[in-house]
């Protein structure tokens, strides 16, 4: 049953994820939206609610399980770069890091700034006993907050063209309707799916932030990969990685939404400090990929030598997060 449920589930995502991608790119089109902001903003909040909703779940005094919430944020992030690199090769394309727009590179710098954040608030707990809490809310969630809302002040100058440059034409209510209707399906599926992997999880009894790490993961960016893959279908390069790395900086400031949310005081005093693997994997990885974005020469060759360490650190990431599920 949870097979045919993830069957249907992924059949309904795949076809809203190319409806959105569509939708999206003839918005950018018509209003001053670069193509990167609108992946980075819009699409990316929309495909990012399953996260949202699963990792809200999971520290409810019922499931009262933060490791899997962390886990699927965390992971989301890994993944989501993993995939960029894979779309490269599947595309032919080398390298989708190079050639970016600045607004792109800023929220790869930003979302580096908020896990090097989240890192140093577990290491503050752990390693030093010290947590620094203000209205109950953890110093590190606070900072997250207030950098994801400079960032996106950021993100927005850097990503707004002249309105000169939007080709003519109308915002009718067809195509906003359209909008509305393929995101509120990416985000009802997407929730749908995280609930089938949670299942699973109970199913087969795995471990708690191991299912974070690759399960639910995987199920909740469905739908990132989903729009991202059609948005290169379009030859539109800047909304596919912008989408990407757009989930990756909100999901980060999920951290934020859900400490505020918490009621047993910070959420960093019960996640385990063994998040900080999958969060250091995760800034060398983004670090690898704001350098890669930097380089303004397209490599030619098929795979590049930023998608070949990305592809690697994954390989070996994945291997060892399976060994300590089997533990």
């Amino acid at each position: 049953m949870l097979i045919l449920e993830f069957i249907i589930c992924s059949c309904v995502i795949l076809i809203a994820g190319s409806k959105l991608s569509l939708y999206g790119d003839m918005i950018s089109e018509r209003t001053r939206f670069s193509s990167g902001f609108m992946g980075i903003f819009f699409l990316a909040i929309i495909t990012s609610l399953p996260e949202l909703v699963t990792s809200r779940g999971s520290i409810s005094e019922s499931v009262n399980a933060p490791d899997i919430a962390f886990g699927d944020l965390v992971g989301a992030g890994i993944l989501n770069i993993f995939y960029i690199a894979l779309l490269g090769i599947v595309f032919k394309k080398g390298s989708l890091f190079t050639g970016q727009h600045k607004s792109n590179i800023y929220t790869g710098y930003f979302t580096l700034l908020l896990l090097l954040i989240t890192g140093g608030a577990i290491v503050m707990f752990h390693f030093f006993n010290l947590t620094i809490e203000i209205f109950n809310l953890n110093i590190g969630s606070i900072l997250i907050g207030l950098c994801y809302l400079f960032g996106l002040i950021a993100i927005y100058k850097h990503g707004r063209r002249d309105a000169s440059e939007a080709k003519k034409g109308e915002m009718n209510i067809s195509l906003l309707a359209g909008f509305v209707i393929s995101a509120i399906a990416i985000i009802a599926c997407g929730i749908w799916l995280a609930h089938i992997g949670k299942g699973i999880a109970v199913l087969y009894n795995l471990k708690e932030m191991s299912v974070g790490l690759i399960l639910v993961a995987f199920a909740t960016t469905l739908p990132e990969v989903t729009v991202s893959y059609t948005a290169l279908k379009r030859n539109s390069h800047h909304m596919a990685v912008g989408n990407f790395l757009g989930s990756n900086f909100f999901n980060l400031f999920i951290i934020f939404i859900l400490d505020a949310g918490f009621s047993k005081g910070s959420l960093f005093n019960y996640v385990s400090y063994n998040n900080l693997i999958p969060i250091s994997v995760s800034a060398l990885i983004t670090l690898i990929a704001i350098r890669a974005m930097l380089r303004k020469k397209k490599n030619d060759g098929l795979i590049s030598w930023d998608s070949t360490v990305i592809l690697s650190v994954f390989i070996i990431y994945i291997i060892a997060t399976f060994c300590l599920m089997q533990k």
